[in-house]
């Protein structure tokens, strides 16, 4: 019977501090990538929600110069904010991450401020595959993945991934997990 080694806050700053020293990594340009590629529309609809969002945010605009009276020239403002909005969203799907690691399951996200999350296999209480309407639509899915933290923030997602992609993925969690636990079928 083999004993578990436990982590230590250290040991996980260390990976963090490694993972953030990959090269090229500010703007999703790492030598490391994804377990499974995104799926082909997902840009699309990264795109549209994030136009959809600042569409709304430039009829906002719109109102409070039509009420304000003010000059025309500001209605022209909701097109730069529309393509800053086109533009975060291909960001945003560039620079994330996601990569099965010896011994945690690692997650990269965020554009301009990264957001590091790292779960060692042997905290993974459960996986979902889940699909939304428009997720069902556009054949993607979102892979959830639910921790044994106290924290309260007990599930980490990863989404727009093909079905297939998303199964492949929680098999292997699955199969790590139980590895991290010593457990056999």
């Amino acid at each position: 019977m083999s004993v578990k080694k436990p982590v230590f806050r250290a040991d996980i700053g260390m990976k963090v501090e490694l993972a953030r020293g990959r090269k090229g990594d500010l703007f999703g340009g790492s030598a490391k990538r994804n377990v499974e590629p995104f799926a082909e529309l997902a840009v699309f609809y990264v795109v549209i929600t994030s136009v959809f969002f600042v569409a709304i945010m430039g009829a906002l605009v719109f109102g409070v110069v039509y009420a304000l009276h003010l000059t025309y020239a500001f209605m022209l403002l909701p097109l730069p904010i529309l393509a800053v909005g086109a533009g975060y969203g291909v960001l945003y799907l560039k620079t994330y991450l996601f990569t099965l690691e010896d011994g945690y399951f690692f997650v990269r996200r965020g554009v301009w401020v990264h957001s590091y999350t790292l779960i060692p296999y042997e905290n993974i209480q459960d996986i979902h595959v889940v699909q939304g309407i428009i997720e069902r639509l556009l054949g993607l899915t979102t892979l959830t993945i639910f921790t044994a933290t106290t924290s309260g923030a007990g599930a980490e997602s990863v989404p727009w991934l093909p079905r297939e992609s998303a199964e492949k993925i929680k098999t292997a969690l699955f199969k790590r997990m139980k590895e991290g636990r010593n457990v056999t079928d």
